[in-house]
């Protein structure tokens, strides 16, 4: 940490000393208009030392170590291509010269204009918000982060220049969104952005920039701490729940999942959404927990792998690799009907497609709804929520036991679609496979319009997979008065 005799004066006034900030001269934000192009100015700002007008990258972090892939597989501050476009750019319009520092053997770059940039004002960037790759955590072409940012990062340099403080202490800064909003009209008016800075603090907020302060009916203020960029991004977990309708306590395997992808493609929590979409489109099927868990400990061998790239550890990637290794067919039990009212019940029978536990990965009850005349999805979707399951199984005369299903992903319009899933797996140990039982529910809000028509299936292991597909390939084609209830679920499944 720099003390108070680091170099310091009217180009970087104390607390912002060059050991910790770097300059953005207003000069440079006028003419802004792509993120490219501030992300290119914001990179070649901070390696500038603050004492000279020298832009020099140290040998062993040069310009390809932030806009290339580097062997932390961390994300770039920019793409080569972009960077290049934009660098020619600054120095076709005289804001730069290229230089050769022949001791260095290294491209250097000298800042026309340095130290005062025609006097127009100037604010101080932490050198963390490059060193910490931020831009890359901001997403790209995000302008509204961006804006919001540069605006609180304006508003601190008015407030705390010249003042008193410990050193290497964090400053602190407190705006709010309508004078954030007037100073974005004036410091990067060609970027048009100042409608935008709302959503950014918003944005900016959920990555865990900022926090919150104050919040009436027509403003906001937050407040950032420059100390906030030494630190990764934030996934919270209730966040990414609420983002994606799940709920926390219940639904913490597909939660934590999502937080992951999160965490190792560098994206920020407002991409929860989209990560939980691309998983319901790959596996409409495998909606239970021991799928997350499966999904994240393929996730996690990716990301283990030395240099792995950033297209490997995709949720497309890796949901469509988990699926190809998933791909058994499932056995199907026969189908039963309930209506959604207090105490409903199938009959009595061996519901299950198989007669023994043995080689199987995994059980599961398919419930598709069928709804009455006056009853719409979204009547259909909240009647199912908070509906409970159970099985039922008498195992000797006046004794059964009570079995209760896990509770399914909370239900959605998808799952109108594709079916409700409950997990069944734990009927492995606690269910009687050789006797009968019957399936009860008790819905949270009956209603006998819902009909529910509900059926078994199994998952094979490997090694039963692979022999029934076998015993299917010798035996001669089934007639339809010898197919077995084994293959007429597997004939609906195509």
């Amino acid at each position: 940490m720099p003390d108070r005799n680091e170099p310091s004066g009217p180009y970087q006034p104390w607390p912002f000393v060059p050991g910790l900030f770097y300059v953005m001269p207003h000069q440079w934000l006028a003419d802004l208009r792509e993120t490219g192009d501030l992300d290119t100015r914001q990179l070649l700002l901070a390696m500038n030392n603050g004492t000279d007008n020298l832009v020099a990258f140290p040998p062993e972090r040069n310009e390809a170590h932030w806009t290339r892939a580097n062997p932390e597989g961390l994300p770039n501050l920019v793409s080569h291509p972009t960077y290049l476009r934009y660098l020619r750019a600054l120095i076709a319009c005289g804001r730069l010269r290229a230089a050769h520092d022949a001791s260095a053997s290294r491209q250097v770059y000298i800042l026309v204009g340095w130290p005062h940039f025609d006097a127009t004002g100037k604010l101080y960037v932490p050198r963390a918000y490059i060193e910490r790759r931020w831009p890359a955590w901001l997403g790209q072409g995000q302008w509204a982060p961006r804006a919001a940012l540069l605006m609180l990062l304006d508003r601190l340099a008015v407030d705390q220049t010249g003042v008193s403080s410990t050193p290497g202490q964090p400053l602190e800064v407190t705006a709010y969104v309508k004078e954030l909003r007037q100073r974005a009209q004036v410091i990067l008016p060609a970027a048009d952005v100042a409608a935008k800075v709302g959503t950014g603090l918003t944005m900016l907020a959920d990555l865990g920039l900022i926090t919150e302060t104050t919040r009436s009916r027509f403003n906001c203020g937050y407040c950032l701490r420059t100390d906030a960029f030494e630190r990764l991004p934030v996934w919270p977990l209730a966040e990414i729940a609420a983002r994606c309708e799940l709920d926390l306590a219940q639904d913490e395997p597909w939660v934590a999942l999502i937080q992951a992808f999160l965490r190792h493609n560098f994206w920020p929590v407002t991409r929860s959404s989209e990560i939980w979409g691309v998983i319901r489109r790959h596996l409409p099927d495998a909606v239970t927990h021991d799928a997350a868990e499966g999904i994240s400990r393929l996730l996690a061998q990716r990301v283990r792998r030395p240099r792995v790239s950033r297209a490997a550890t995709s949720p497309n990637a890796v949901l469509k690799d988990y699926a190809a290794q998933q791909r058994r067919p499932w056995l199907y039990g026969l189908p039963f009907e309930l209506a959604l009212v207090s105490g409903a019940a199938s009959r009595l029978g061996r519901w299950l497609p198989v007669a023994t536990p043995n080689n199987i990965d995994a059980t599961q009850l398919v419930v598709r709804t069928t709804c009455g005349p006056r009853l719409s999805d979204e009547d259909a979707v909240a009647l199912l929520r908070g509906t409970r399951w159970f099985v039922r199984q008498p195992t000797a005369r006046y004794v059964e036991q009570l079995i209760e299903l896990p509770l399914p992903l909370r239900p959605d319009r998808r799952a109108l679609i594709d079916g409700l899933v409950l997990d069944g797996n734990h009927l492995h140990t606690a269910l009687n496979f050789s006797l009968p039982f019957c399936v009860t529910l008790e819905p949270a809000q009956p209603n006998a319009q819902l009909t529910l028509t509900c059926r078994f299936r199994t998952l094979p292991g490997r090694t039963a997979a692979v022999m029934r597909q076998d015993a299917a390939a010798a035996a001669p084609p089934a007639t339809g008065e010898q197919c077995t209830n084994e293959c007429v679920p597997r004939l609906a499944a195509v």
